[in-house]
């Protein structure tokens, strides 16, 4: 029914093409990986195949029908192509293994050939530790023996292969792509003044805007390479940066970017910048290597150092404190000290105060919670509302010194507080009786009674009036520095004026009954302003007109001016 007639040769063609009836017949052809194995056989006359595999297959029709005209296809075996995570260099001459091969066949499961078609440029290949030759055909291929040995550093090692499947198939060739990061020392700084003696805290790279460097130096001190930390505080070496395996090596944080090849430089910080609790390799462990010194020496084996970390710490800020000039309270008065300005950069406000120095003692005194401070005296939990301070009576200026503690033990540099006291001002002493009349109080010459005085300003306006006590002493409080001058009752006559020492000598001039000018400051307390009342007696009353000749004094008779 198809046309197949006897004594007939035919050529069966197999292929993904339907033919067209009548016209030339299609290629042989199979999908994509597939081909055609062992080739085509008529089955009916043995085993074997007809040489040709090439999905063509002749047949010969004679007189009775050909059964078994078979065709043998085969899946070509494929090999995946490998991309490996980034995995640490271990240096040296250290071998890592190769991951197995993703290698698979339809008809043979995994097949057992392999072949390395490319070798990696910079790294060398082994199989059952003898180095792989580029085109090494690996048959019985045991993946675990298959490993790579790169160059020390950062490196991408690469090469190809190919498997071949029972039927001598080869795949398409597949890439293995295994990075490697080169042995490395890695770490971070952090501002860390907790006190809790880790090395731990908040990354930082460039303290007050100073940028740090981590120096990398090797046994003869000598620089080997050098990094500024990152923004997030973090820097790391590895081999390109010439890191070898089985090495010691030392870190050095400082400001200064050292000279690859040139002795390290110093370990540096900015200004009021610290080591804080120091250095610590935190990938072995919490804690720090007990000198906080910016420096940390590193083993380096054969496996990569992590978190070889440093600390800083900004040392607390002690500030100094200028007061305005303010009244002083006199007597055993004690007077708030304002709030001391100490600040951390970790902790906020530190919480220990130091007394550094006292105010001179002629100039008071200082107390916190009621007692006497002493020098040096350290006050943890400060309560800056409990420090006081009483000045001496007068105008003092008391000055003190005193530091701040951070939680990281660090002091900062001490601070001056400056406040300066005006004390009230005073005028007056005394009236007394010169019974001698030589202007000097002498022993037993009473004080008078009731006597008016007044103060006047330089101008001579009057201040304030008052009268002497039952000692004959008056005093007047002044509020405004200047100059002025005290009047005495004019009704009394007045001894010499300054007939000798000041304190004891009479002061007023007896013809104009006031003292001369003097100044008033702040705090002054001038007690030497005295009168001496001479011993005089006093006769006399009116004369007048007395209009009736009655010898009394009349309402409207009028005196005599003159007489």
């Amino acid at each position: 029914a198809d046309g197949v007639t006897a004594n007939t040769d035919y050529t069966v063609v197999l292929g993904t093409t339907a033919g067209t009836v009548g016209q030339a017949a299609p290629a042989a052809d199979l999908p994509t990986n597939w081909n055609n194995a062992d080739g085509e056989q008529q089955n009916n006359t043995g085993n074997g195949n007809d040489g040709t595999a090439d999905g063509i297959l002749t047949v010969n029709v004679a007189t009775s029908n050909v059964p078994n005209n078979d065709f043998g296809i085969n899946h070509a075996p494929i090999a995946q192509n490998l991309s490996e995570p980034t995995q640490l260099n271990p240096g040296g001459t250290t071998q890592v293994s190769v991951p197995n091969l993703p290698i698979s066949d339809s008809e043979d499961g995994t097949p057992t050939t392999v072949t390395i078609t490319t070798l990696p440029n910079n790294a060398t290949l082994y199989y059952n530790g003898t180095p792989v030759t580029a085109g090494q055909v690996i048959p019985n291929f045991d993946p675990a023996l298959l490993s790579v040995d790169p160059i020390d550093g950062d490196q991408t090692v690469v090469f190809e292969y190919t498997t071949t499947d029972a039927a001598g198939v080869t795949s398409p060739t597949a890439t293995v792509t295994m990075p490697f990061t080169g042995l490395g020392i890695s770490g971070t700084l952090f501002d860390d003044g907790n006190g809790d003696s880790n090395v731990n805290g908040t990354p930082i790279s460039a303290p007050d805007g100073t940028q740090l460097y981590v120096n990398l130096v090797d046994d003869q001190g000598n620089v080997i390479a050098v990094k500024p930390l990152e923004s997030d505080g973090t820097y790391q070496f590895i081999g390109t940066d010439g890191v070898t395996a089985n090495t010691d090596y030392t870190i050095v944080l400082s400001t200064v970017q050292g000279t690859v090849g040139q002795a390290a430089p110093a370990a540096d910080l900015p200004t009021n910048w610290n080591n804080a609790d120091g250095e610590n390799i935190n990938s072995a462990g919490t804690g720090n290597d007990g000198t906080a010194d910016g420096i940390i020496r590193v083993s380096l084996g054969t496996v990569a150092v992590t978190q070889v970390d440093l600390a800083i710490n900004h040392a607390p800020v002690a500030q100094d404190v200028t007061e305005p000039s303010q009244p002083n309270p006199s007597g055993n008065t004690q007077y708030p000290v304002p709030n001391l300005p100490v600040t951390d950069t970790e902790d906020g406000i530190p919480s220990t105060v130091t007394i550094t120095t006292l105010p001179d003692t002629a100039t008071g005194v200082l107390f916190y919670n009621g007692t006497p401070v002493t020098a040096g005296q350290v006050i943890p939990d400060f309560d800056p509302t409990l420090l006081s301070v009483d000045p001496t009576d007068g105008n003092p200026t008391v000055i003190f010194t005193y530091t701040t503690t951070d939680a990281a033990g660090e002091e900062s540099t001490p601070a001056t507080v400056t406040m300066p006291f005006l004390g009230d001002m005073y005028v007056g002493n005394r009236i007394w009786m010169d019974d001698n009349g030589d202007g000097i109080q002498d022993p037993g010459e009473n004080g008078v009674p009731g006597v008016t005085v007044n103060l006047y300003s330089e101008d001579g306006t009057l201040i304030a009036t008052t009268k002497t006590n039952s000692s004959g002493e008056y005093e007047f409080k002044v509020d405004d520095p200047g100059n002025y001058y005290v009047a005495f009752d004019p009704a009394y006559s007045y001894t010499v004026q300054n007939n000798g020492d000041d304190t004891l000598d009479s002061d007023v001039d007896p013809t104009t009954f006031r003292t001369e000018t003097f100044t008033l400051n702040y705090g002054d307390n001038d007690m030497t302003h005295d009168a001496g009342i001479t011993p005089t007696a006093h006769i006399g009353d009116y004369f007048w007109i007395d209009s009736n000749q009655n010898g009394i004094q009349d309402p409207g008779e009028e005196p005599v001016v003159g007489a």
